[in-house]
């Protein structure tokens, strides 16, 4: 405590007095006054001065989608989504898993992608290219113009990916938090977490794109750009409930149009074209009853699906299969 000074002994006991009050006005309303960081007229609200958000958005549509054909290109195409430090990416191998049965698995994808059967629409924002912070979203598109075939004899499509295509989004296309993180020397991995979010549209070993839910979503963008993304990796769980209501629903439709489409013959063979893709679903899943069809209790009772579907995270709860697949993409017109 102070000590009095010899002047202020002999002050006047009224001065003493209101110099009290005012030091009390000024100590004891506000024991942690509010002061205006960047003072401005009119003065802020409270807290007002955060910085502001200076991320800039780019739009892209994905120009490919990478389907893991090996196991090697299941590990480089996955990413750690359970914090053991170790890359997740089961259905990824299960996907190499199916082309070392003599399935193509890639095909479907790169064809989906090429005449606009998936349009996987991206909103990367960042405060650069090269470093800070950054945010990552996707979204369905529709509409894409140019279309992307000028004929059904177009023999190549991708007229909708030469970097200056426009787009809508999809009606009632999932709204998904855009995942962040910090961009370092050109490349991000954004921060996981088992809230984390994305829907992605894929062609996975069917004829048609279907959209899964991804769970604990995490993402990779490597080299982003105004002419935009080198490459990168969507990576999530897919909940076993998932697996089960749509994934292999959608598997039992293709697999089953391929079987009826290549095979023209009576059980037990059913005449499957030998080396063909439906030789091969044939041989591995027509089997109860042999029909030269394959219904959806054969997918789910099959030995091989149950041992490669078998979970390998539980997210939030919930038993799921990690699945993670590379991309490139090139920019795109939208309003997210």
């Amino acid at each position: 405590m102070m000590r009095s000074s010899p002047t202020s002994r002999v002050l006047p006991a009224m001065t003493r007095l209101a110099l009290f009050v005012a030091l009390a006005a000024c100590t004891g309303v506000h024991s942690n006054p509010i002061v205006d960081a960047a003072p401005d007229s009119p003065p802020d609200m409270p807290g007002s001065d955060a910085p502001p958000d200076t991320k800039v958005p780019h739009h892209y549509i994905m120009s490919s989608q990478v389907v893991p054909t090996t196991q090697i290109e299941a590990r480089n195409n996955g990413l750690d989504l359970d914090g053991d430090s170790q890359v997740d990416n089961q259905l990824g191998a299960v996907m190499a898993t199916l082309e070392g049965q003599g399935f193509d698995v890639a095909a479907p994808a790169t064809r989906a992608v090429d005449h606009g059967d998936t349009l996987m629409l991206i909103d990367f924002e960042s405060d650069g290219f090269l470093s800070g912070a950054a945010t990552f979203t996707l979204f369905a598109g529709a509409n894409p113009r140019p279309p992307a075939c000028n004929s059904g004899s177009d023999p190549v499509c991708r007229h909708h990916l030469d970097g200056n295509g426009a787009f809508d989004v999809a009606a009632g296309a999932p709204r998904d938090t855009p995942l962040a993180g910090t961009m370092v020397n050109g490349r991000i991995t954004t921060d996981a977490g088992d809230a984390n979010r994305l829907h992605l549209q894929v062609a996975l070993a069917t004829t048609a794109p279907f959209v899964v839910p991804l769970l604990a979503a995490r993402v990779t963008v490597t080299g982003p750009s105004a002419a935009g993304i080198t490459s990168g990796v969507v990576a999530g769980g897919v909940a076993k409930s998932d697996i089960d209501g749509i994934l292999l629903p959608a598997w039992q439709q293709s697999f089953n149009t391929l079987v009826q489409q290549g095979c023209n013959g009576a059980p037990p063979t059913c005449s499957c074209p030998a080396g063909s893709q439906a030789q091969v679903l044939h041989d591995l899943f027509d089997t109860t009853p042999n029909d030269c069809s394959i219904s959806l209790s054969e997918l789910k009772n099959n030995s091989l699906v149950q041992s490669l579907l078998a979970p390998d995270l539980t997210i939030g709860g919930q038993q799921a299969i990690s699945l993670g697949i590379g991309f490139s993409a090139v920019p795109a017109t939208y309003t997210p």
